[in-house]
């Protein structure tokens, strides 16, 4: 990122929050580093909702991403309430000690996540 842009990108993201009315919404704090921070959690808040493409067909499987996308919505899904009826991306972050919940977890926030989550784009526990 061109550094010498990032005052005017801060500023045109907040001014957009405020018009859309979004800042209400998600009720901004009134430091702009904070206020940056919540926008992008709420943003990976929103971008991991379970509906990623809208309804299925009947009568016909999915195929290419709204396959990947339906495998990947099913493994979030919990089994049950009892002890051990994780879901399997839960199981997967326990199996890998990674100390995080990956379905509550705020990987925007600093030092949320594990580094190696913290340095991609996209892991193998969110749909990219």
């Amino acid at each position: 990122m061109d550094r010498r842009r990032l005052a005017d990108l801060r500023r045109r993201i907040l001014d957009f929050t405020r018009d859309s009315r979004l800042d209400r919404d998600i009720g901004l704090p009134e430091d702009e580093i904070e206020a940056l921070i919540k926008i992008d959690n709420f943003l990976c808040d929103l971008k991991e909702a379970q509906i990623h493409d809208g309804l299925h067909v009947f009568g016909q499987s999915p195929w290419g991403d709204l396959a990947r996308d339906l495998t990947v919505a099913l493994a979030r899904v919990p089994r049950g309430d009892a002890p051990g009826d994780n879901s399997l991306i839960r199981a997967l972050a326990d199996d890998l000690k990674l100390g995080i919940d990956p379905l509550t977890a705020r990987l925007g926030d600093p030092g949320t996540a594990p580094r190696f989550l913290r340095n991609s784009a996209c892991s193998m526990l969110t749909v990219c």
